[in-house]
């Protein structure tokens, strides 16, 4: 992986066992999203994102389970996230 932010702005070729190599602006390994400029803010986006929406599926299964009891919902929503 070559990471640069300033520099030549021309693409370069990168060649591997003879095969051309794309070059991109982000890519995704193990999970993590990584940019051309070495920021992780996308990576936090998206994981934030997820994390909202897993909350909000969370609170709406308490919802249904312990509709009358937010001490008992609070704990299943705490236990689970």
């Amino acid at each position: 992986m070559v990471s640069r932010e300033r520099g030549r702005k021309r693409k370069e070729k990168w060649k591997w066992r003879s095969k051309e190599l794309e070059e991109v602006q982000e890519f995704k390994y193990l999970g993590f999203n990584l940019d051309k400029k070495g920021d992780y803010k996308r990576h936090i986006k998206e994981i934030s994102r997820k994390g909202k929406m897993v909350a909000r599926k969370v609170w709406g299964l308490g919802e249904k389970l312990c509709r009358n009891d937010f001490n008992r919902r609070w704990m299943l929503f705490k236990y689970l996230i």
